[in-house]
């Protein structure tokens, strides 16, 4: 699951934590220039401004940093000593047309001096005291977002930033907010490429996801290289590799030393060649040949990143590695997932849902005793948090500060991935599989969208399935089953048990119903459910409990009640 560091990622930024104290004024004038220099100037306002901002705000800022077409290229170097890293970087911007630069700076409330930046553009200093300023405020520091406005005739702009960073007050945070950990700030620029120099201490080492890990001093260079530095680290002892090949893919793991143990290495092997071996299977495809899975020391054991452009997962094992394996099993399912949805097919915020759907699936068979448990949990945190708004709403294209929204996650990850399982029910196992495996032919390298999910699922079943798609995804409720008018009549030696199943909400769905008898024995029954149902079962003797969504086939409204002796339980 996402954390702070993605908060920016659709705006080609991550977040929070700054550069410098301003100016309070909220004033604004007209801009002035600064002195020149190769015929560059920048425009400072008179009055600087500092403003606090919010991602879901409607601040026009957010329409300019998604709309720009700023280009960056450049040489990176960093020299750390133990606790600090010093860094320079020479860049080159281009596509200028906007006349503003974007550039995002951390602070630590408690660390003054845990960033210091020098940033010249074609040999001009920024002065960020004269700039406005927009934050975006977080529980131990905030973002600064400066806009460098400036005059210039030229095609490109040649730059140098300079910093010094407190490592090691990163290592005790377990995240950071923007750029790389090696960094903490940000160009908001496409990156073109990006040439690494680096200088380590004896004994450490520089982990660079679908890289590698490297010591002492060397060079790394690439157009994904900037990519892979948002989840890079730098670890003061050895570094331990396992490889094995599972499902026709190659698969390195790096694990931090002191996190290594080989019988929890064998469990998390385990863990992965399950979820590579049951994706392939169902969906048809190997998206990759190859994948590392990085262990990232510093990040807790709810950290996870997918970074299927290197052909790397991330995962948080700051609290060891055991913890990881036996307490958040599905952040490796979930990761891994990625690799299809966001990695081979990319749908959007519906890459979340596909794969918390993906996560859900490898929970049935890692755990097929006790997944119903894990689903009611995950049921509950949905009926809790998940019913603010629709699914729709919050996945659409043009609606990016969806993300952000405090029930982002319990409406597009977890409801999400609950109606695809809901779906599942509907059509069947086999429907639904063709279903996406039709999603991952027809979307792979196409732009696609959840129309394009919709129409996949109806070509594999050949039905309308707007019904279902509209009750799902334009609606906020979830189904809210009762049972009223149950009668239990013995006749002959048997019992004819007859009521009404209500659904409060007025949904379309299958439900599964299973009749516990006296006796031990059960019965298991289908049936639809269109506002109500009536339902008349009999039975070879006297039901004593009603359990309805046995297996967690559809996100509901749990309860618990007894009518006419009869208990009833809505899982």
């Amino acid at each position: 699951m996402k954390r702070l560091l993605t908060f920016l990622l659709v705006f080609m930024v991550l977040a929070s934590g700054c550069l410098g104290e301003s100016g309070t004024s909220t004033s604004t004038s007209s801009l002035t220039p600064s002195s020149r220099a190769s015929n560059f100037a920048v425009l400072y306002p008179e009055n600087p401004r500092v403003e606090n901002l919010t991602p879901v705000s409607d601040d026009p800022l957010w329409d300019e940093l998604i709309s720009s077409t700023l280009v960056q290229r450049g040489n990176l170097s960093i020299e750390y000593d133990g606790e600090l890293i010093r860094g320079r970087y020479d860049f080159v911007l281009s596509n200028l047309s906007e006349k503003v630069i974007y550039f995002m700076l951390s602070h630590l409330n408690d660390n003054s001096g845990f960033l210091r930046v020098n940033l010249t553009i074609e040999g001009v200093p920024i002065d960020f005291s004269r700039l406005d300023e927009h934050r975006i405020v977080e529980k131990h520091g905030y973002l600064s977002i400066y806009a460098v406005r400036f005059n210039s005739s030229g095609e490109t702009l040649r730059g140098e930033l300079t910093y010094v960073l407190n490592y090691s007050a990163f290592v005790e945070l377990t995240y950071h907010y923007i750029g790389s950990p090696l960094t903490w700030w940000e160009i908001n620029a496409v990156s073109t490429g990006l040439n690494l120099s680096y200088s380590l201490p004896d004994g450490y080492t520089l982990v660079v996801p679908g890289y590698g890990f490297f010591n002492s001093t060397g060079r790394l260079s690439g157009p994904k290289l900037p990519y892979a530095l948002g989840e890079a680290f730098i670890y003061h002892w050895g570094i331990v590799t396992e490889d094995f090949t599972t499902a026709g893919i190659e698969v390195t793991a790096y694990i931090p030393h002191e996190k290594y143990d080989p019988v929890i290495w064998r469990k998390m092997e385990r863990l992965i060649a399950l979820s590579l071996g049951l994706y392939i299977n169902v969906t048809g495809v190997a998206p990759l040949e190859n994948l590392s899975v990085v262990f990232e020391p510093y990040y807790n054991i709810g950290h996870g990143m997918e970074m299927p452009g290197v052909n790397s997962v991330v995962l948080g094992a700051r609290e060891g590695f055991g913890d990881l394996v036996y307490r958040n099993p599905a952040l490796v399912f979930h990761e891994i997932a990625h690799m299809w949805f966001a990695g081979y097919v990319k749908l959007g915020y519906l890459d979340e849902s596909f794969a918390t759907y993906f996560q859900m699936l490898a929970t049935t068979h890692y755990a097929p005793a006790s997944y119903t448990t894990v689903f009611d949990r995950i049921e509950d945190f949905v009926a809790e948090y998940g019913t603010s708004r629709p699914i729709y709403e919050a996945i659409r294209i043009n609606n990016p500060k969806a993300y952000w929204a405090e029930d982002f996650i319990p409406v597009v990850y977890y409801k999400g991935a609950f109606v695809f399982r809901s779906l599942r029910f509907v059509l069947g196992d086999e429907v639904f599989f063709e279903g996406l495996r039709k999603i991952l032919h027809d979307c792979h390298g196409a732009t696609c969208d959840f129309a394009d999910v919709q129409r996949a699922f109806e070509g594999a079943s050949g039905r309308n399935l707007n019904w279902f798609f509209g009750e799902w995804f334009n609606r906020t409720e979830l189904p809210d089953y009762t049972i009223e008018n149950l009668s239990v009549d013995n006749e002959s030696g048997s019992y004819n048990l007859t009521f009404r199943l209500i659904d409060a909400n007025n949904f379309t769905m299958p439900v599964e119903l299973r009749i516990v008898m006296e006796n031990g024995r059960f019965m298991d029954t289908v049936v639809w459910v269109n506002g109500t149902a009536e339902v008349s079962i009999t039975l070879e003797a006297r039901p004593i409990i009603i359990i309805v969504d046995l297996e967690e086939w559809v996100a509901n409204v749990n309860k618990k009640f007894e009518i006419d002796w009869v208990e009833v339980k809505v899982n």
